[in-house]
């Protein structure tokens, strides 16, 4: 079972980079310190995803449940939050325990204050320790990733919301699927998969269907909505794309979906489930706190880098 769940994820993760991949850097360099400097956003940006079930306790944060047992059983819970809560919230440089900055530990410190108003003890706060660890693992990279790469190519983010009871969720130690969605669930839907006991519902086949017609569309045309282009000069694609739709149709009957636009400036994301739709500014008030605790300080120090860079460049080509 583990063996299998490990290669889901490697294969995952290889179509994901194959899939979703556009024109590579010059220096085919992966997505990263150096393609943020190049603005090679193109190789980088597609569809993006975060995950969170509306009106319940964060899902996708509930993976981390080995991590929340360690903290539970843990004889000194302060201590091991000062030891290890900087490195399982991913806020420090190093994994390495004996390299946590004083700086990170506040900054921990700070997350842990606003999720989950201070209490070391996740058990006595599980809903806020979860949607702390989906914020910082998940939901505040995604935005920041699709809010960074959408200023040079479109990015298709959505929010996964389909409730189901085909889910990974007891891989992560859940006695059933109340917390579906959970991290990774939706790959379910994209691929078959034979290592679940748990049938797929009539629901469950719908939303592979929708997910299916978004992800073909953005790999045959650059866009999961190209029917809904109005384009003069694209005239002769949305004929194609309408015969390919209708023939679909033909034979999966009809499946008339709202467009899914680029996140743009106005942090537009597709709430996906079986009644897909458009929203915009996903967690706001969460997102700003992560913005002004963590990624401000980053993106200060790129800049810092960056400039760096330029006036050496400059003053190499004078003296030169």
């Amino acid at each position: 079972m583990k063996v299998a769940f490990v290669l889901l994820l490697v294969i995952g993760c290889v179509a994901a980079k194959c899939f979703f991949s556009g024109s590579p850097c010059d220096d085919e360099r992966e997505c990263s310190y150096g393609c943020y400097k190049k603005k090679c956003w193109r190789q980088c940006a597609g569809i993006s995803n975060a995950w969170s079930e509306k009106g319940k306790c964060s899902d996708k944060g509930s993976w981390f449940k080995l991590s929340l047992i360690y903290a539970q059983v843990a004889e000194d819970k302060e201590k091991w939050w000062r030891v290890l809560g900087p490195i399982f919230l991913q806020m420090t440089q190093s994994s390495n325990r004996s390299e946590v900055t004083d700086s990170e530990r506040l900054m921990a410190d700070a997350i842990l204050q606003f999720y989950a108003q201070g209490n070391v003890d996740s058990v006595e706060n599980p809903e806020g320790w979860e949607l702390m660890f989906q914020d910082t693992g998940f939901l505040s990279p995604d935005q920041k990733f699709a809010e960074l790469s959408s200023r040079h190519v479109d990015v298709f983010n959505y929010f996964y919301t389909h409730h189901t009871n085909h889910s990974l969720a007891p891989l992560y130690g859940y006695e059933d699927s109340r917390w579906s969605p959970i991290h990774a669930d939706d790959v379910l839907f994209l691929f078959n998969t034979t290592f679940l006991q748990s049938p797929k519902s009539v629901e469950d086949d719908l939303m592979t269907r929708i997910m299916t017609k978004y992800w073909t569309n953005f790999a045959k045309f650059g866009t999961p909505s190209p029917q809904k282009i109005q384009s003069d000069e694209e005239t002769s694609t949305l004929t194609s794309v309408e015969e390919t739709t209708s023939q679909t149709e033909e034979t999966e009957g009809e499946l008339d979906l709202p467009e899914w636009k680029p996140f743009s400036t106005k942090k537009l994301y597709m709430d996906l489930s079986t009644s897909p739709t458009m929203e915009a500014d996903n967690a706001p008030t969460r997102m700003y706190f992560m913005q002004k605790v963590f990624w401000d300080k980053r993106e200060n120090e790129i800049q810092r880098t960056l400039l760096l860079e330029e006036v050496s460049k400059s003053i190499l080509t004078f003296v030169n």
